[in-house]
């Protein structure tokens, strides 16, 4: 039996799934992120060989049978050298197969939009956007450097938080209910207190970083007005990343065909806290957001399976959005 193997990394989280070549899915779970700035390329490659072993042995076929593969590689196509030395691994690690290796941000434009044209902003730990047009050119803006860039994300919203509540320390801005969660979460005595914790647990650690973003939330979603103008602000970082894609490829508002924009990464699970305002800056482009027809690790499927010229992929697509719903279905009821 053939298999098709996706693998979605992240910075902070790394998803991977297995498929018959058609489309029933073996094997699916996450380990941790993936990116070599991170946890260097030595750890790349342990981590994606010791996840490519749990995904045959949970399926029960040997690696051979894996007939084609789409590896989304946080970083990759940024360090040639990095590029290089993770390639001849891979390469190596699975000589029989079929390797698509690209960043990450593919697979998610791969499966929210189906294989087809369009935008797609991914707002994880770090943030990118990219995108192809009908004559097939391409283009990506933003997640340059975690740095200097990454706006919109989970760890610049991170450091948004930190730098608020600093703010709200020293009355800079007024006090809101994101100065008790932080101080209480964090079980701060003093408010100074929060520059050791940065520096012992903060400090070179993007996940935590980006973690704080979740006391940012839950003061939005009581009503902080502070912390909601700063997901109207990622909201305004992600819109000019899709207009920065937007204005590469030549797309026009005069254009008759509707340029599709979708989403995936952990910070659009705050739904109307970051979709609203994103939603009312693409007015600006005549645009509408779309829903996303599959997550990124089943648009690697879809891309390990276009790999090798697959030549039914509507249907594996749909067999995909099927297994998925079954399984949000299970998930719902069971709680």
């Amino acid at each position: 039996m053939k298999y098709f193997l996706s693998m979605d990394g992240g910075g902070t989280k790394t998803a991977w799934m297995l498929t018959t070549y058609s489309g029933s899915v073996t094997a699916h779970f996450e380990t941790s992120g993936c990116s070599h700035p991170q946890i260097g390329i030595a750890g790349v490659c342990s981590l994606i060989a010791n996840g490519i072993h749990q995904l045959a042995e949970t399926a029960g076929c040997g690696k051979e049978q894996i007939c084609s593969a789409a590896l989304g590689i946080p970083c990759y196509g940024e360090d040639s050298v990095a590029d290089r030395q993770i390639s001849e691994y891979l390469h190596g690690l699975l000589p029989q197969t079929d390797l698509l290796l690209c960043n990450d941000v593919a697979l998610g434009f791969a499966g929210s939009l189906n294989l087809s044209y369009g935008i797609h902003i991914v707002a994880g730990t770090g943030a990118i956007a990219y995108g192809e047009n009908l004559e097939g050119k391409s283009a990506r803006s933003n997640g340059w450097h975690t740095a200097f860039s990454d706006e919109g994300s989970a760890y610049w919203l991170g450091l948004q938080t930190l730098s608020l509540f600093a703010k709200e320390c020293d009355y800079r801005e007024d006090r809101s209910c994101l100065y008790n969660i932080i101080r209480n979460s964090l079980s701060l005595y003093n408010e100074v207190d929060l520059i050791s914790y940065y520096d012992n647990y903060l400090s070179g650690n993007r996940e935590a970083v980006a973690k704080m973003q979740i006391y940012l939330s839950e003061a939005a979603k009581k009503g902080d007005f502070h912390a909601r103008r700063l997901y109207d602000t990622a909201a305004y970082e992600l819109f000019i990343s899709i207009k920065g894609i937007y204005q590469q490829l030549g797309f026009s508002p005069e254009v008759s065909i509707p340029v599709p924009v979708s989403y995936s990464g952990g910070i659009f699970r705050n739904g109307d806290l970051i979709l609203d305002p994103l939603k009312r800056y693409l007015k600006q482009l005549a645009i509408n957001l779309t829903l996303p027809y599959l997550p990124p690790v089943q648009g690697g499927i879809l891309l390990a399976a276009q790999n090798i010229d697959h030549h039914e992929l509507s249907e594996l697509a749909l067999s995909l959005k099927e297994q998925m719903q079954k399984e949000e279905s299970h998930v719902y009821h069971s709680n």
